[in-house]
């Protein structure tokens, strides 16, 4: 299919990437107007063709990463990571109107077929076809056309800052800032009983704003201030609405000085905040924001887990606004004649991209995407791409496929596997046809896919690593090992105990299945393997984690997705300690929370008699190396500092520091390879990844109950 994709230097371009797959809860839509506002995405352009530098200035935590990597990995290494992120395209586009081509499991109230509107930077992009949560799709009344219904997202937004104003009949409020959003504002308060008037410097918008219900329009501060005080006898207007888009404070401090005593100002639009205190103290002046379409924008559980407010307490949510401009859409209270669009099939996107930088007349862009509103019989969207550069499976090589192109697929397992060898990268598979084929294009495989079971059945493919989110492992390993190929699995193999059994009962011994535990591989973890073991009697082990902080909603802290911080990623810390020791664990007793910023601590006692704990937390100072080891035995500490350096201390001699660095990517992939072409056993394999499921699970359930909990290898050993 087409989608629109901005580039590495901001300029938008159409490209041939895989049809989206339908999933439980979303819908599938087939596009057959999206519309390009001349505010949002030309700012986002703006943001995407502004130098490297800039760029990452603006983003102060991507910058102290980059930093802490330059000391750690090299300059050369943090450029090529950098450079990567950078080269990615980006999808672009928040409003559109189409029709239903699939619902996912779950989804009510829409059949295939139906007209829809859908919205949402992360959804409704300028594609062929789309995969949009429930949440965010709206139906369209029969007698609202494609071309109107592609409007109703934006409008959405207009009415959200109108209901922020608070503004009612007989009241005179200002709309500074006329593109598309500020006239749907005029239209909307004057529905609402409001006298509007607009201002913009643009002559051409100020004209159509009068079409748009403004009683007035002009272009400058003083005629802005002349018309206010004329049509309220000098009181002032009761709100300002901000629509436009700029750095200056200029919209922010004229609102202030065209409001009466204890009016309201809203902002809409991307403006600077430097507000002169005088005016808004003096008067009193409520200054609020409008976040986009309404309540539940940016809210993760309300737009994609479906988590809908009750009307009884929230009564306007941005899907209850979509679906209310339509219905003034359809009562004829609301049109978009005015609006000076302009209509382009989806071919010529750049050139209407380019329209609206150039011509300040037309305020959006109309791009067709042709049969989208065809009711009959369509083509199936293609899932996947071929590259141009695509070549037949190398001679003495292992077909690699990789599904799941997030971050730590693109800076370790995708340049791993275009570097080594023995492996030839044939697929990757990603959920977004955009992200998958940069990563083919990027890691030199031979095509891009959506669909997972494109890789299942390829015959050049031996075998399949799954990078995929914590929820899916289980039935994605099962499904590749059912179809023959062996697995590369990345932590955890699943998020409980039924699925990881139901793994290792998959994992034939024709076939293998690695768990991608790699601090087993790293080369500190040998150095002190080696003289930990030699040592006689019970050992201690002291393991201090210093997670990253994520943002609020991300998936590893869902439950659901994720299974959190002790099931998703203290499952790796776990396993070694097990590894090191070679004991079974068997009896956990944990404290702490692992809910987001907790801090959990996780005391385990093995087969042997040795002590293991393992603290895992976010606190401390940012520059605090991630991990520390500290592992006590008969006569021996050994301290592994970050997998950078081991210090070990015996006897009465000096403590010795030795160099070892790195986590064990590269050698648990050389391992893996080896244990392909030999038939040898992959450790660490399905039990081994059971095992550590199986204990993560009790030691949450001791966290829960506050009581240790007793550890049966039968669960993973014999599963």
């Amino acid at each position: 299919m087409k989608q629109v994709l901005l580039d590495t230097k901001g300029n938008p371009r159409v490209q041939e990437v895989p049809a989206p797959m339908g999933r439980p809860g979303w819908v599938l839509v087939r596009t057959a107007f999206s519309l390009i506002s001349s505010g949002t995405e030309t700012a986002a352009i703006r943001h995407q063709s502004s130098p490297l530098i800039s760029r990452v200035a603006a983003k102060p935590a991507l910058a102290g990463d980059l930093a802490k990597k330059a000391l750690k990995d090299g300059v050369g290494s943090t450029l090529d990571s950098l450079q990567e992120r950078l080269s990615r395209t980006h999808p672009i586009g928040y409003s559109l109107s189409g029709v239903v081509e699939e619902v996912g499991e779950g989804v009510k109230g829409l059949s295939p077929g139906d007209p829809v509107v859908c919205s949402g930077a992360d959804f409704a992009h300028h594609a062929q076809v789309v995969s949009v949560p429930r949440q965010m799709v709206v139906p369209v009344p029969t007698n609202v056309d494609f071309k109107s219904a592609a409007f109703a997202p934006v409008a959405a937004i207009a009415m959200q800052a109108v209901r922020r104003s608070g503004a009612g009949l007989g009241e005179t409020v200002v709309v500074i800032g006329l593109g598309l959003v500020g006239m749907l504002t005029c239209q909307l308060l004057k529905r609402a009983g409001c006298t509007v008037v607009g201002m913009d410097l643009n002559p051409a918008r100020t004209a159509a704003a009068l079409a748009s219900g403004a009683a007035v329009s002009v272009t400058d501060a003083q005629a802005a201030r002349d018309a206010v005080s004329n049509m309220t006898a000098g009181l002032g207007a009761d709100a300002v609405v901000i629509c436009a888009a700029t750095a200056s404070d200029e919209p922010i401090n004229l609102a202030a000085a065209l409001c009466r005593e204890r009016g309201r100002v809203v902002v809409v639009g991307d403006v600077g905040l430097g507000a002169d205190r005088e005016d808004f103290y003096r008067k009193e002046l409520d200054l609020v924001m409008s976040r986009s379409l309404g309540p539940g924008r940016y809210d993760p559980a309300y737009e994609v887990g479906g988590v809908d407010y009750p009307p009884a307490y929230v009564r306007w949510t941005e899907q209850r606004n979509v679906a209310a401009c339509l219905a003034l859409m359809a009562d004829g209270h609301l049109t978009v004649a005015p609006l000076n669009a302009a209509e382009m099939a989806l071919d010529d996107a750049p050139a209407a991209y380019a329209r609206l930088s150039e011509d300040a007349q037309t305020t959006a862009v109309l791009l067709s995407h042709g049969d989208g509103t065809s009711n009959e019989t369509l083509t199936p969207p293609d899932r996947r791409i071929e590259m141009a550069s695509a070549a037949p499976l190398k001679s003495g090589t292992i077909g690699a496929a990789v599904i799941g192109s997030g971050e730590f697929a693109r800076a370790v397992v995708l340049p791993a596997l275009n570097k080594a060898r023995d492996f030839d990268l044939r697929g990757v598979a990603s959920l977004h046809g955009h992200t998958a084929s940069h990563a083919t294009e990027r890691f030199g495989a031979a095509y891009a896919t959506t669909d997972p079971a494109q890789m299942l059945t390829d015959d050049s493919v031996a075998a399949v690593w799954i990078t995929t989110t914590h929820e899916s492992h289980a039935y994605l390993a099962i499904a590749a090992l059912e179809a023959g190929k062996h697995v590369f699995l990345q932590k955890p193999i699943a998020l409980t105990l039924e699925d990881a059994q139901r793994v290792v009962g998959s994992a034939a011994k024709e076939r293998v299945l690695m768990v991608g535990f790699n601090r087993r591989f790293a080369p500190a973890s040998r150095v002190v393997a080696e003289q930990v073991r030699a040592a006689t009697g019970q050992k201690q082990i002291s393991y201090r984690v210093r997670g990253d902080s994520l943002p609020d909603g991300h998936w590893l802290d869902d439950p659901e997705r994720g299974g959190g911080r002790l099931l998703g990623e203290g499952v790796h810390f776990l396993d070694w300690m097990a590894w090191l020791l070679g004991s079974e664990p068997a009896r956990v007793h944990a404290t702490g929370s692992d809910a987001p910023g907790g801090t959990a601590q996780v005391l385990t006692e093995f087969a042997d008699g040795s002590l293991g704990t393992l603290v895992y937390t976010t606190s401390g100072a940012p520059g605090t190396p991630k991990e520390r080891v500290e592992v006590l035995a008969d006569g021996l500490t050994a301290v592994i500092n970050d997998f950078e350096s081991v210090t070990f201390i015996s006897g009465t001699s000096r403590a010795k520091t030795v160099r070892a660095s790195g986590k064990g990517h590269a050698e648990q992939l050389a391992a893996f390879a080896s244990a392909l072409r030999t038939g040898e056993r992959a450790a660490p394999d399905a039990s081994d990844g059971a095992r550590a499921t199986v204990w993560a699970v009790a030691a949450l359930e001791s966290i829960r109950t506050r009581q240790p909990q007793d550890l049966d290898p039968a669960n993973w050993l014999n599963a």
